[in-house]
């Protein structure tokens, strides 16, 4: 990166080097063309690799986590969000008393009322309050699996969409 000021131009301007499989070359822009973009003639790869993606092979988890939305309720000073949960365990592996509960990026919310019901399920709810940004957000649950060799393993649910509009302001 190089700095350069001038009409127009203000701040760090992208200044290094491409490479392809024939070809290694100097790519300087003046900030005068647009858009910062990256255009060569050959596509770039990584041909170290052999063209193959590298990947790492793993036993499936010993369980499954479920969770689905069942409830949303407007309140005065917010919105309250209500949510099940479900453990699938293949095996015989002893799922915890309670889980976890993640919303990324939130702010000013609460995780209430969590309720196991039985071993394998349970139910629990999300409060906003008037101070919660509008956005998409990301809700996880999770817990430890306890398997039958003592060990434990950590098992996450796939993310559920949790959406904070304007009107739950």
């Amino acid at each position: 990166m190089a700095r350069r000021d001038g009409p127009g131009v203000t701040g760090f301007v992208p200044e290094g080097v491409a490479s392809s499989f024939r070809s290694t070359r100097p790519v300087r822009r003046d900030g005068s063309s647009g858009p910062i973009g990256l255009q060569l003639a050959t596509p770039v790869t990584a041909p170290w690799l052999g063209l193959s993606l590298p990947v790492a092979l793993a036993e499936p988890p010993e369980a499954t986590l479920e969770v689905r939305q069942t409830n949303l309720k407007p309140m005065d000073e917010g919105v309250r969000y209500e949510y099940q949960y479900k453990w699938t365990v293949r095996g015989r592996g002893t799922p915890p008393k309670e889980v976890g509960v993640d919303v990324i990026g939130a702010k000013d919310i609460r995780v209430i009322d969590m309720k196991a019901q039985g071993t394998m399920q349970g139910t629990f709810a999300v409060t906003t309050t008037k101070a919660t940004d509008p956005g998409r957000y990301d809700l996880y649950i999770n817990g430890r699996l306890r398997l039958e060799d003592g060990e434990t393993e950590s098992i996450v649910s796939r993310p559920i969409p949790f959406e904070v509009t304007n009107g739950d302001k």
